[in-house]
């Protein structure tokens, strides 16, 4: 080796120095290696520099004349001759490390959190969505007919389905409030129903009002002759319905009547009335009767005129 330095010195060559190279004989200058490379020793005891190679995976350089590449930090990467490592990707946040000014780690992201690239901190998810994963850059949605108000969620279980009588066609949801009620004159017996269609029509005889899980048979007294109504019809006057879930209302018999609405039945006429006509709201004195008032008026006047006339004069 010191015979070799000896020659060298002789001959007036110098070593190159640190992080300059030559890789052909009889060179008049060393080169410098370039970013993304380091210097090669040949014969590491010797010190020859005979040439330059690229930095090493998950390696970086970024200056020229470098003796050596430097590790990425933690969750950081880079591909072979790199002058700098990879930013910080989905699902990974930006951490400085205090002791080297400029350079950074990747921290991951846990379940139930989200980061897009160069994100400082990591986000939980909000209500109606969740992460079962980590080191993810967004988060799922509840699915339509769900709901959920949790934040930071891990795992779609906390999605909640909008009850029976309600639906929801809109994912990501946060509150039941999202959930529509059924429209009046529908129905639906169905947990976490998606859309309108799962509402289904009531028939007749029944009715619903909105959020409705069952359409109501119609009470006694009341009608509906319609399919997908809200309410039920009253019966009128000189009408009745003594069965519930009823598509109309029937006529009082004749002698009985109904003189006020919602009746289930019909009232017999008084002795000495009438009704002679179905459907009545009120009866009326009987014709016998009337005919037989008239004919004892009629009777009392004739008997008093008559007595008038036997009776004895006095002057």
């Amino acid at each position: 080796m010191d015979a070799k330095r000896g020659e060298e010195k002789e001959k007036g060559c110098i070593l190159c120095p640190a992080g300059f190279v030559t890789n052909k004989t009889g060179q008049a200058s060393c080169i410098s290696c370039s970013p993304g490379k380091k210097e090669y020793l040949d014969a590491p005891i010797s010190g020859n520099r005979t040439g330059c190679v690229l930095c090493e995976e998950n390696t970086f350089q970024a200056a020229s004349e470098s003796v050596k590449c430097l590790s990425c930090p933690a969750g950081r990467i880079a591909k072979p001759g790199s002058v700098e490592c990879s930013v910080c990707g989905t699902g990974k946040i930006k951490i400085d490390l205090p002791s080297t000014v400029g350079l950074y780690r990747c921290a991951t992201c846990q379940a139930g959190q989200f980061a897009q690239a160069g994100d400082s901190a990591c986000s939980n998810c909000s209500s109606g969505f969740y992460q079962s994963l980590s080191n993810q850059g967004e988060c799922v949605p509840c699915v339509a007919g769900k709901f959920s108000s949790t934040n930071g969620a891990v795992t779609p279980d906390v999605c909640r389905s909008c009850t029976a009588g309600k639906y929801s066609g809109a994912v990501g949801q946060a509150a039941e409030s999202s959930c529509n009620n059924c429209p009046p004159g529908t129905a639906s017996t169905t947990n976490g129903s998606t859309s309108v269609s799962f509402c289904t029509s009531c028939a007749v005889g029944k009715a619903s009002v909105s959020g409705s899980v069952a359409c109501v048979d119609c009470e006694q007294g009341h009608f509906q002759a319609k399919k997908k109504q809200a309410m039920c019809l009253t019966c009128v006057p000189g009408t009745y319905q003594n069965e519930v879930g009823a598509t109309s209302c029937l006529q009082c018999p004749v002698d009985t009547f109904a003189n006020t609405t919602r009746q289930s039945s019909c009232t017999k006429c008084a002795l000495g009335h009438t009704a002679d006509f179905m459907g009545s709201s009120q009866c009326q004195v009987s014709k016998q009767v009337i005919a037989a008032a008239v004919s004892v008026n009629v009777t009392t006047c004739t008997v008093s005129i008559n007595l008038y006339l036997l009776l004895p004069l006095h002057y």
